[in-house]
């Protein structure tokens, strides 16, 4: 059955609603969104099934934020969709670039697949990607910063400041969640602060998604969806959403 875009400005629209509210009634939703109680119902239950909200009396609250699994809990999660993502993604480099690369699982999976003393400069912030690049004879260079427990990302003012200094070909990023409306967020407020700050760096943003990662809006706006030039995602991110990012003019790869 084929699904129109309004469902996804609905949920957007839902999810941006109980960001102010924490909670509100269906009989209000429903008044603010124009739409009859059976679509009001079939909205909720899929953002109910994306761990987005829960039911409460007469209405929806926003679920809130678990803590981050540790990276090793996460690598294992939609693994084959990530290397797939990886394997589109490795294409885009050229010899002499300068590349940011975030932190994160499919960055991770990117990171794995440069090739072993490629004669490119590597500007990362995650420690444990640093640490795999060096191995494989890769020029790297990090901020300074607190590690960050979970993720292994550098954080604070010295990491933000450092991206002051620095230009970026490109940068290749993970991202917690993306919409059409609100563009990019993230779980965590440092890494947010952190990705903004790479991202105004570079001539090209790429961001490396899996299909989990769409139609979710986390706490912290990172850029809007107009700062990305690039998506690389899997087969299962459905085609509408895949119609609408490229008719906003953002290029979208398909990893096989």
């Amino acid at each position: 059955m084929k699904v129109s875009l309004s469902k996804i400005t609905r949920k957007e629209k839902i999810i941006e609603i109980l960001k102010y509210n924490s909670k509100i009634s269906k009989k209000e939703l429903i008044r603010r969104l124009k739409v009859s109680p059976m679509t009001l119902e079939r909205d909720i239950k899929e953002l109910e099934e994306e761990g987005i909200i829960y039911k409460i009396w007469g209405g929806i609250a926003l679920r809130e934020e678990f803590p981050i699994p540790p990276f090793e809990e996460r690598e294992t999660l939609n693994l084959q969709e990530k290397q797939s993502i990886a394997n589109e993604a490795i294409k885009l480099i050229s010899p002499g670039e300068s590349i940011g690369l975030s932190a994160g699982t499919t960055v991770y999976e990117f990171a794995k697949l440069i090739p072993s003393k490629s004669n490119i400069k590597v500007v990362t912030y995650a420690v444990n990607t640093a640490s795999l690049l060096i191995s494989k004879g890769i020029e790297v260079i990090m901020p300074g910063g607190i590690c960050k427990d979970g993720t292994y990302a550098l954080v604070g003012d010295i990491a933000v400041n450092f991206f002051k200094s620095v230009h970026l070909d490109k940068c290749f990023i993970s991202i917690n969640g993306i919409t059409l409306e609100n563009g990019l967020s993230e779980i965590d407020i440092q890494e947010a602060i952190l990705l903004s700050a790479m991202l105004k760096v570079s001539s090209e943003v790429i961001v490396l998604a899996d299909h989990t990662k769409f139609g979710r809006q986390k706490l912290t706006f990172v850029c809007g969806i107009e700062d990305v030039d690039t998506i690389v995602t899997d087969r299962e991110t459905p085609q509408y959403y895949i119609q609408a990012l490229r008719e906003k003019g953002i290029k979208v790869l398909i990893g096989e």
